[in-house]
């Protein structure tokens, strides 16, 4: 009735028990003729809260478990983004989690074996600076999409997984207030929807 990862214990028993109690849940979808209607198999979600290189490992298992039963089966592994403002990024910690991550499914044999990694953009804007307000919401999407996606694209390159694309399965763009400066809703939809329709295609172009 508990999940071990939520109570922050992680051993390779625990790991063995909750891939066992997955693997009930892809022997009915193949027993049902179920694995056709599932076009993709997302390993869990925005895991930030355990180690990278234990979230590799609860992958690697999971995928042979799904691949042993289901071989055409598509695979979606998380991955952290480029966080804005990074004057940093090798030391942010969605980065350091993200590069723990794809060393240990590099040591794991994982290359060639991710279909996908799913960083989950969000460019919103929070800097109150005049330089920062004033600059076109969408431009700002635009600029930080291209920035995260670039990096992100080296990282996963730099440990093997050229092979792997990504799947944008979470994104957002900013619709309320600019900062502290605010806009009537009419403004704010049209903008917002601007920025969406270019943030879209800063995406695609990756």
């Amino acid at each position: 009735t508990q999940n071990p990862l939520d109570e922050g214990v992680f051993n390779r028993a625990n790991l063995d028990a909750i891939v066992r109690n997955n693997a009930a849940l892809v022997d009915y979808a193949v027993k049902h003729g179920l694995q056709s209607t599932v076009a993709y198999w997302e390993m869990d979600n925005e895991r930030w809260d355990m180690p990278g290189a234990e979230y590799a490992e609860t992958v690697a298992a999971h995928v042979k478990m799904l691949r042993s039963k289901i071989q055409t089966a598509k695979v979606v592994v998380c991955l952290g983004e480029l966080g804005p403002y990074s004057a940093n990024p090798e030391g942010s910690h969605a980065i350091v989690w993200s590069r723990d991550l794809l060393k240990r499914l590099q040591e794991l044999g994982m290359n060639g074996k991710i279909d996908y990694f799913a960083p989950h953009l969000y460019p919103y804007l929070f800097d109150s600076a005049d330089e920062i307000t004033e600059n076109y919401l969408e431009d700002y999407s635009v600029r930080y999409i291209y920035r995260s996606l670039d990096y992100m694209s080296a990282m996963v390159d730099r440990y093997g997984f050229k092979s792997s694309r990504f799947y944008i399965t979470e994104w957002g763009t900013q619709s309320d207030s600019l900062a502290d400066q605010s806009r009537n809703d009419l403004l704010t939809s049209m903008a917002a929807a601007i920025a969406a329709a270019k943030d879209a295609m800063a995406i695609f172009s990756h």
